[in-house]
């Protein structure tokens, strides 16, 4: 593939031309420094104890919204409970009224 030594595959992508073993040739003959092995580790085991954190953090806001949510289902099943008690049975409208 004639392209990808230019630095750009045939779709028209960015593809790296590696150098060394630390550096890569960007297109128009730029080199670029690539972060080392242990500098990667480092990176991912930032992002994942802040993606940990993040996950503590909205695993408390989803049990609030659960706790609250249960609550308010629980109150209207009482109000429910208490309409229809208060509800008088209705009688039909055809009865004779008492004097008869």
């Amino acid at each position: 593939m004639a392209h990808e030594a230019r630095g750009e595959s045939a779709a028209g992508f960015f593809v790296p031309t590696f150098v060394g073993r630390s550096q890569i040739q960007a297109p128009g003959g730029a080199a670029a420094t690539l972060p080392t092995m242990e500098d990667r580790i480092i990176e991912l085991e930032t992002r994942v104890a802040y993606q940990e954190k993040l996950i503590s953090e909205l695993d408390d806001v989803v049990r609030v919204f659960a706790d609250r949510v249960e609550r308010a289902e629980r109150r209207i099943l009482r109000l429910e409970s208490e309409r229809l008690e208060a509800q008088e049975p209705m009688e039909p409208h055809n009865t004779k009224p008492p004097h008869y």
